[in-house]
C-alpha cells in the first residue's frame, strides 16, 4: 500500500474527530514535530494514532468496544492492533477537568496500528465509527 496507515487513519477519522485548531497551525506544529522525531529517531517510530472524537466518554468508549480485531489492552507497542479509551479505563479515576489538563478528552482514543492487512484495520475502524 502506498498510503502510509497515518495518512488514511486520518482521512477516515477527520469526519468524526474535534478538531481543536486551525488547519494550517496543526500543519506547521504537525511538520515540526515531525521534523524532531526524524532527527531523534532516525525517521524509525510507532503507528499510535490518538484523536479525540466528537460525542465524549460514550462516543470514546462505543468506539473501543465496537473495533473487532483491536486487543483493548492498556499497553502498547505490540504487533498487534490495540486500542484503549482512558477515560473509561486506565484514567477513569481522574476527574475530567484534571485529565483534560493533561491532554485526555473524554473522547479521546488511543489506538496502535499493527501488522494485520491495513484494509482490514481501516474496514474494523470504519465500522466501529460509523457507531457512534
Amino acid at each position: 500500500m502506498s498510503t502510509s496507515y497515518a495518512t488514511i487513519l486520518q482521512r477516515l477519522c477527520r469526519d468524526y474527530t474535534n478538531h481543536r485548531m486551525p488547519f494550517d497551525e496543526y500543519r506547521t506544529r504537525r511538520k515540526a514535530v515531525l521534523e524532531k522525531v526524524d532527527e531523534q529517531f532516525n525517521g524509525v517510530y510507532g503507528p499510535l494514532v490518538g484523536m479525540d472524537v466528537k460525542g465524549g466518554t460514550q462516543a470514546g468508549k462505543k468506539i473501543a468496544e465496537s473495533l473487532k480485531m483491536f486487543y483493548h489492552v492498556a499497553h502498547i507497542g505490540d504487533v498487534r492492533s490495540m486500542v484503549i479509551h482512558p477515560a473509561s479505563t486506565t484514567h477513569s479515576q481522574i476527574p475530567s477537568e484534571d485529565r483534560a489538563k493533561a491532554g485526555i478528552t473524554d473522547g479521546y482514543v488511543r489506538l496502535c496500528i499493527g501488522i494485520e492487512n491495513a484494509d482490514d484495520i481501516i474496514a474494523d475502524l470504519s465500522q466501529a465509527l460509523d457507531q457512534i
